[in-house]
């Protein structure tokens, strides 16, 4: 990030924190916190951020060939704990261990490609978004090439259990059967082993998992439009932290380091709509 980006957050940063403490008294249990302490100044404060992520899950998160951890979300929680001067320790996890995670404070934040919708809501505070995406049904080559041949009772649907996805898929395909997996992998496996049909899944994860296996394409057609966020846990000492990684998000988008990354993970240019969508 350039300097001035760094010493305008820097700023917003105590302005925050000096908010926080006119309103402590009011305060709940933070991520990683001490049950009552400004999720922000426990940050600061330990000079590490725990991250919990969902690898598998290529370009938002993976383990590249070195075995360390790369992707979109990856780089985004790296630029923003190098912004505030922290370093990062990451918590990989299934998917649907997540939420969890943050709720009993073993995580400060939820670092993937996380849907925000209203149930989730009441159990966690999302950041403004760091990215969106289409829903797509994965198929082996040669079977379906609708989304209406999905919609029948001998078709079996599967994705990664506790995401956002097994309603999407429910809601639009009543009459197929549903069986959730752990991991994106073990959804591929199913549907090329023939224990499943179709695989609902983001576009972009779609598409990796495609060029890296000839044998399935995906329907394109969308099912549904996604919008993700990074999460953490919902309480009032959260809200100071959420307003940090979101005036770093508004900088890197009006700075141009954003695209970089957007053009490093998925190929494509990124520009904002208009201003409120960038800023």
């Amino acid at each position: 990030m350039k300097r001035s980006h760094k010493l305008r957050l820097v700023a917003i940063l105590l302005t925050l924190l000096l908010a926080a403490g006119a309103f402590s008294g009011c305060a709940a249990s933070s991520g990683g916190g001490d049950g009552s302490a400004d999720l922000l100044t426990t940050v600061l404060d330990r000079g590490e951020l725990v991250v919990t992520l969902n690898l598998g899950n290529e370009p938002w998160g993976y383990t590249d060939a070195d075995g360390g951890y790369a992707g979109m979300a990856v780089d985004l929680i790296n630029g923003f704990a190098e912004s505030i001067g922290v370093t990062v320790e990451f918590s990989p996890l299934e998917f649907s261990s997540m939420i969890p995670a943050i709720q009993s404070d073993r995580a400060d934040i939820i670092c993937t490609n996380l849907t925000r919708s209203a149930s989730r809501a009441t159990s966690v505070t999302f950041t403004e978004p760091v990215g969106s995406s289409y829903v797509v049904a994965v198929v082996r080559q040669d079977t379906i090439s609708s989304l209406e041949e999905l919609n029948a009772p001998d078709i079996t649907l599967t994705t990664e259990s506790g995401t956002v996805h097994e309603g999407i898929a429910a809601e639009n395909f009543p009459d197929a059967t549903m069986s959730s997996v752990n991991q994106n992998a073990d959804a591929i496996a199913a549907l090329k082993a023939g224990r499943a049909d179709a695989f609902l899944t983001d576009l972009t994860i779609a598409e990796a998992a495609c060029a890296a296996d000839d044998s399935i394409t995906y329907i394109s057609t969308p099912v549904y439009v996604d919008t993700f966020s990074f999460a953490v846990k919902c309480a009032s000492t959260s809200y100071t932290f959420v307003e940090a990684f979101n005036t770093y998000l508004r900088l890197i988008k009006g700075d141009g380091t954003y695209a970089a990354l957007y053009e490093k993970h998925f190929g494509e240019t990124w520009s904002p709509a208009y201003t409120e969508l960038g800023m």
